[in-house]
């Protein structure tokens, strides 16, 4: 059976469209001093071509870089800001072959990266995105693409790992994989419906998932038969990560809650763009005055409970 380590490379080096590389390659050329590596992801990727079409489609990349004073050689302070609270997250608007398409991009050195998709991380943010498909548009040179994959079949391990803490003594494979996307949405500040996020990303490409769980789960000696798994780690271990997801839980919200402030100052465009995300995936239209735009840390504190209250934050 093929190993974890290559088919997370086979489906990290896969092709995307072209114009998803043209728009890699913009990001490359924007940030050419510092870049090592581009990985692209999230709801575009999973929905395929059809996703990519709709006018209201947004990119996902991660950016990583070697050193965030060659990332910022005219911000320190952006800098900073980075590697206090990763990622710096950026919206980018462009016209790509004859298309306007947006990205919304996210900037990490690679170490941060490495350490965020680790079973050690401060939080889930990072390893549940990369447990989940992506595709390595760019790599600097081959040690850069050799840690970008490490990285990602790391992340696919940290995922299976701090999943079983939420099974059973057994367990049905395809729960394996929703349970655990369902807990990381949960540990953010998130608008989109954890259940039904959690459903929706394994059944895009479930057999994807299949495969991937079998073949993590080998390294557990794990039984599977009938899709029906016996869980690896004993009761007292469930509850220990049990009580680590109550962790990830907690400082999940809180940083993403410092990273909307944050955001403030790093994301051009970004109460617009928070308000649009959060009507398209939780049907709340929030309606902001031009004060509150042109105040967001001041107004912060009142608008973000107002949503909570209306439903549009979880």
């Amino acid at each position: 059976m093929q190993d974890l380590a290559n088919l997370i490379r086979d489906e990290l080096l896969s092709s995307v469209p072209a114009r998803v590389t043209a728009f890699a390659e913009s990001l490359r050329r924007r940030h050419e001093a510092s870049c090592v590596a581009i990985l692209y992801y999230g709801s575009c990727l999973r929905m395929g071509q059809a996703m990519l079409a709709e006018p209201d489609s947004v990119l996902d990349f991660y950016v990583l870089v070697d050193d965030y004073r060659n990332a910022y050689p005219r911000s320190p302070i952006l800098g900073s800001a980075n590697r206090l609270l990763p990622p710096n997250v950026f919206f980018v608007e462009q016209e790509i072959m004859g298309r306007s398409l947006r990205a919304k991009y996210a900037m990490i050195s690679v170490d941060q990266f490495v350490r965020g998709c680790r079973l050690t991380s401060a939080t889930s943010a990072i390893w549940a995105r990369f447990a989940q498909p992506a595709r390595l548009i760019y790599a600097r040179d081959e040690i850069a693409r050799l840690r970008a994959v490490e990285a990602c079949a790391t992340a696919v391990r940290t995922f299976i790992d701090a999943s079983l803490a939420l099974q059973g003594e057994t367990f049905r494979l395809d729960a394996l994989w929703i349970v655990g996307f369902r807990y990381t949405y949960d540990a953010e500040l998130r608008s989109e419906r954890a259940d039904e996020r959690a459903q929706s990303i394994v059944a895009a490409d479930l057999q994807r998932y299949r495969k991937i769980g079998a073949i993590a789960l080998g390294a557990h000696a794990t039984a599977i038969a009938d899709d029906l798994c016996q869980n690896p780690l004993l009761p007292e271990v469930r509850r220990a990560g049990q009580a680590q997801w109550r962790r990830w839980r907690r400082t999940g919200k809180t940083l993403n809650l410092l990273r909307l402030i944050k955001a403030v100052f790093t994301f051009e465009g970004a109460v617009d763009y928070a308000l649009w995300k959060i009507e398209r995936h939780s049907g709340v239209k929030p309606t902001v005055s031009a004060w509150q735009k042109r105040h967001p840390i001041l107004a912060a504190p009142v608008l973000l409970w107002r949503l909570y209250r209306e439903g549009a934050l979880r």
